[in-house]
This record gives C-alpha cells, structure tokens and sequence, in this order.
C-alpha cells in the first residue's frame, strides 16, 4: 500500500481580501479509482463551517475554532466526488482548513485545503453542492497560510493537520531506537477505568478499592511511580484504565516499554491500540508480568504481536491498557515510565515543574524547580533557562543554568527567582536549547496569600467541579490541599448511579463516596450532590420512563444517603439532561423530578434540590426543554442550574432569556 504523502493542508478564503459579514463557499471536486475502505475528515474554521460531501451533511456546525473529526466513509463512493464547505466569518480574519483521508485497498490518499479549490462570496447559487454544478467561472482560493498561521496557531489544534500517515511498519535500527515518554508518574495525576470482570460486589473504580495514578515514590529517579490498586474476586478477572494525555500523541512506535513491580502479583498487560483513521482497536498479546523487583517489559508492534497486524494505517494511538489477573488477589503493582519507543530523530527532552504547593506569598523568595527528561539514547548538553512575564507580556525574570542529561536519564534543575511583590499570576515559559534540538514548557506561577479559610457567608459561592471519584488518592489529596488554600465553599461533587448502588440494596457504593467526601466535610466545603446520569439496572437503567417501585426505591436509598451525608446542602438530578446524558423524553425528565422531588425532601428536607445542568443555547441540546422544565415543572425544584457553553457575550443573552 502507497503511504499517504508528506502534504499539509493550508488555511484558505476567497480570492478577494476578508470582510467582516461574509459567507463564503468553497468547492472540491476528486476522483476516487477505487471503493474508500476508511475515510476521515478533519475541518476547522473561523468562524463557523458547514460541510457537506457528495452533497450529504458530514456535521453541523463543524470546525468553529475547534478541530473536528468526522468518519465521512458512508457518504464517498468510486469514481467523482465533491467536498464542499458554506463558512460564516463574522469579524476580523477567517479562514478554512481541512484534510480529507481516505483508506482504498491499494493506496492512502489525503484532500488537503489549497489553491485548487474554488471559492466565491455566497451568490446564492443553487445546486453548488453537486458534483455536476459547473464551477469553471469560480476562482481559485487564496491561500491564507500554513495550519500554524498565526493567530489560528494558538488557538487551534493543528496536530492533526500535520500527521503523515504510513500503511507500512516502521523499522528502527537498535541504535536509533529513542523514547516518547507516555506518563512519567511523576504528576500526581489519575486514569480513568473499569472493571471489565472480577470486582468485589458495589465496588467501583474509587480511591482505595480499584484504581490508577500516580504517587510520591522518592526512590524513583524523577520522585514518582504509578500504583494500580488491585482488588478481584473471580479467576480471569480484567481492569481497564485508559488517560487522553497518553491517547493523545500519534506516534510510529516499534514498541512499548515500562518498567514494573508486580509485587508478587501475576499480571498480563494488553495494550490497546488506535490506528489514524480509529475506527477500529488492535489488541497485543498479552504481556506476563511477575516477581517482586522492578523489571523492563517490552510489547513489540509487529505481526507477532497484533493480530491483524497488516491493516494498521500508521501513526498509532495507545488508546487503553487492560489488566489480566488469572487468580483472585488483592494488593499494588507498581507500574513507571511507559514509554513508545520511537526514532531518535523524533525524540525530545521532556520538561515537567514540580508543583511542592500551589503558590507563593508576596515578598516571600520564590524557588521553582524543574525535571529535564533526555529521551535519546546519548547524553546530552545545553542551557536550560525559565523566563517569568506578566500577563501584558513583559519579561521581568530570567533565570539560566548550564546542564548535562545522561541518556535516557532526568536531571532536576532549581531556579531561584527572587521575590514578587504584587499578587497575581505569572505565565513561565521553562526552555532547553541544546545543538539540534529545543524542547519548552509552559505554565505558570502563582504570588498570592491563601485564604486558608472560607471567606464567604452567603451566595454567590466560591464553587469548584473536581471529578473525586475519578481521582487517585495521591491526586485527591493535593486537590484537597489546594481548595482548602483558595478557600473554596461549595463542591461539586458528582457521583454515577451504577457506582452508588449497582446491585439492590447494597450500601457499599453509598459508603464509598461517603468516605470520598468525607475529607471535604472535614476541610468545611459544602457539597453540591450530583446524579449525573446512569440508573443502575435494576431501577431501570435507560428505560427511566417506566418510574416503577424498583426505581422509587433506589431514589429513597439516595435520599437516606444524602440525609447523613455531611456538608450536603444541594443535590442536582442529572448533568445536562437535554444534551443526552438523560435517556428519556423531556416529557421522562419532568415526570423524573416529580418523582424524586417528594422523595428526597421528605428524608432530607434540608437539602435544596436542583434541576440538571441545563444547556440553552448549544446546537445539540434538545429544543424547548430548558424552558418546558424552568416554566412547567417549577413546583418540583428549588433552584435551577444551568451550564454555560458560550462566551461572555452569549452567556450575558442566555442569562437575559433566563430571566
């Protein structure tokens, strides 16, 4: 199969210089020699894009300054084809940028935004999007840039726009052979996972029963490792646990390393891959891991190892890990360092912060300290140097060290930056330059006094969202840390129905969470308890609209939960009900709250109900709900919420039809 070409797609308008309330239409017509097995289209554009192919809408509203990604295979067909794009452009500049894909038996071929499209300003043309409409007296589009043409190079992801795609298996010679670290551990932070098969009876995926992330482990080079918290109770049990920052790089990779701690656990990893075009998962064989020392584990990528091995359009994604435990156990494996073992010329040194608290006081002296990675197989030397700016732009410090990294290696390396006097935040930008290569990092510094203490008294409430029970411990614990330093008063603190009580009657689940929360009673954070979707099945699951006493029941176990649960003082029923995470009908969702309503207040008078996160103004939020629910249903409901998915001035029109 012939790779795809080493071609990128280029911002592109009209001939004619941008104005300001414009529609533009563009056109591109392709002839396909064989039938698409795969198809992909990527399109981004500012302001909005509305694309079609073959006439067929792909997506609406696609590519609004965000990169959107439509299997397009269905709608092309052998032989003539057209792709076609009305965009919008309100103020300022604009432009369009797409990348078409397509997998045939033979060959990978990209559609790329150029000068061979043809664009006019809307001339109300009819039958524009046919493939027999003729455009001969259309122009050509300009090109406006590359995808990274500024200012849309700051705010687009681009990286999709800038993969080559390779049917073929990469080889690397041992000695080039280089790392693309996955996840160090050294963050403190969580996968998101399941048990497949084998979990103890109401446990879920919660801090302390099944899970995995990251902890401090100063016995590792870069001061953390991974812990996967093991609790089965059946032969052939299965966990998954799957992380975007780790899905997110596409890489060639002829392998993937980490090093372990079994613990004396026996263990298989299976890796779960993606290819470019995602529409279907490769599976590894499994990996057997075992002993109770650290070792290297290695899963080639070849045709040994994946089955179907040949159909892999490259680069890949690790998409999950699934755990294999044959026998029932209970315990931690350590897991470090995963890492795609990729060609050196692609490698790069890694900078990570090390966050020891969240901010500095004024006039108080300020060190930061960063790890530098060397993912190369040689050593490395170069300047290493964080630069500190205000939020105008100025440069006010810098701070430069000379560094060597031994291969494979970190080294830790301590700015001292001197004191701040004027609290706020501080964007840094931490570089290395060395011959032939340049990595940086970017984040920031915080100069503030922390409240320690909650400073409000009455609404509007110092409110965050963090997701406890997608937290690993370690994670959970630095989280907490940090809303007891800014002050925090109210928690959203969201909870699935499966995890509270997936089979009948059993309290484990409610338990559970009553230990998760726990620390923010104890930290004296208010609780905002949110259902945010998924009936166990035994109430009814998806088939919500039956309200039989099966559900009336897990609704009253709920209610006496949230009675004795501390610092509880409002409970939301569902997150974003008319964006789909409710099953039903608007018509299931009223009936819904009046069912619940009665519940909880009778065994939780003090606790004020709230409707779901509500959605106004959002394409795909289900039409005249919010309003059937704030109008009709009002005496079921104590204070209605609402979530904002729009920018400042359409939040300030949202909160007007609210009102």
């Amino acid at each position: 199969m012939t790779p795809i070409l080493a071609q990128q797609p280029g911002w592109i308008w009209e001939a004619k210089p941008t104005q300001d309330n414009t529609v533009v239409l563009f056109r591109k017509t392709f002839e396909l020699e064989e039938a698409p097995q795969q198809a992909q289209l990527f399109l981004v554009a500012d302001d909005v894009a509305f694309p079609k192919l073959n006439g067929i809408e792909t997506s609406p509203n696609a590519g609004s300054l965000r990169t959107t990604r439509i299997d397009v295979t269905k709608l092309l067909k052998q032989g003539q084809n057209i792709i076609t794009a009305t965009v919008r452009n309100g103020a300022s500049v604009a432009g369009l940028m797409a990348r078409l894909e397509i997998k045939t038996p033979s060959k990978i071929i990209a559609i790329n935004t150029d000068t061979t499209w043809k664009a006019i300003p809307n001339d109300n043309s009819t039958d524009w999007e046919q493939i027999g409409f003729d455009d001969s007296s259309w122009p050509n589009a300009r090109l406006v840039g590359p995808p990274t043409q500024p200012p849309w190079g700051t705010l687009v992801d681009t990286k999709p726009f800038l993969i080559q795609i390779d049917s073929g298996a990469p080889t690397i010679p041992q000695h080039l052979q280089a790392r693309a670290m996955l996840d160090d551990f050294a963050d403190l932070s969580s996968w998101m996972g399941d048990a497949i098969k084998g979990r103890k009876p109401g446990h879920m995926v919660l801090p302390g029963q099944l899970g995995f992330g990251a902890k401090p482990d100063k016995s590792r080079p870069d001061g953390g490792t991974g812990v996967l918290q093991v609790l089965v109770v059946e032969d052939n049990s299965i966990l998954w646990f799957e992380k975007n920052s780790v899905f997110s790089p596409a890489l060639s990779p002829v392998a993937y390393e980490f090093d372990a701690n079994p613990n004396n656990l026996t263990c298989m990893v299976i890796l779960k891959l993606r290819d470019r075009f995602g529409s279907k998962t490769f599976t590894t064989k499994p990996c057997a891991i075992q002993g109770n020392q650290w070792e290297t584990y290695r899963i080639n990528v070849n045709s040994e190892t994946i089955e179907n091995f040949g159909e892999i359009a490259f680069p890949i994604q690790l998409r999950a890990i699934e755990f294999q435990f044959p026998k029932p156990i209970e315990g931690q494996i350590l897991i470090d360092d995963l890492r795609a073992i990729i060609h050196s010329d692609k490698a790069t040194v890694d900078i990570k912060p090390v966050y020891e608290n969240l901010g500095n006081l004024p006039n108080q002296h300020v060190s930061r300290d960063f790890i530098f990675r060397n993912n190369r197989p040689t050593p490395l030397s170069g300047k290493a140097t964080l630069r500190v700016k205000t939020l105008q732009g100025q440069q006010i410090r810098q701070v430069e060290h000379s560094i060597n990294i031994p291969q494979y290696q970190v080294t830790k390396v301590s700015f001292q930056l001197g004191t701040f006097d004027v609290q706020g935040s501080y964007p840094l930008e931490c570089t290395f330059d060395s011959e032939n290569l340049q990595s940086a990092h970017k984040g920031w510094l915080g100069i503030f006094i922390p409240n320690n203490r909650r400073i409000n008294s009455q609404p509007m409430w110092f409110g965050i969202e963090d997701q406890g029970i997608r937290n690993f411990i370690a994670e959970e614990e630095v989280h907490l840390e940090w809303m007891r330093q800014l002050g925090i008063d109210l928690l959203r603190a969201n909870a699935i129905g499966t995890f509270l009580e997936l089979h009948r009657g059993n309290d484990f689940g409610y338990q559970q969470h009553r230990e998760v929360y726990k620390r923010h009673a104890d930290a004296n954070i208010d609780l905002l308890f949110s259902y945010a979707g998924s009936v166990p099945g035994w109430a009814g699951g998806p088939e919500i609209n039956r309200y039989h006493e099966e559900f009336k029941e897990h609704i009253a176990n709920l209610a006496n939960f949230l009675a004795t649960l501390p610092k509880c003082k409002y409970f939301e029923w569902f997150n974003e009900p008319n964006l789909g995470f409710f099953p039903g009908t608007t018509d299931d969702y009223l009936k819904s709250q009046q069912v619940i309503y009665p519940i909880i207040k009778k065994a939780a008078p003090h606790i004020k109900v709230t409707t779901g996160g509500l959605v106004i103004s959002h394409p795909g939020a289900k039409k005249d709900f919010t309003k059937r629910v704030i109008t009709e249903n009002y005496p079921f409901y104590d204070i209605a919420c609402y979530h904002g998915h729009e920018d400042t001035r359409s939040h300030l029109v949202n909160l007007k039809q609210l009102d």
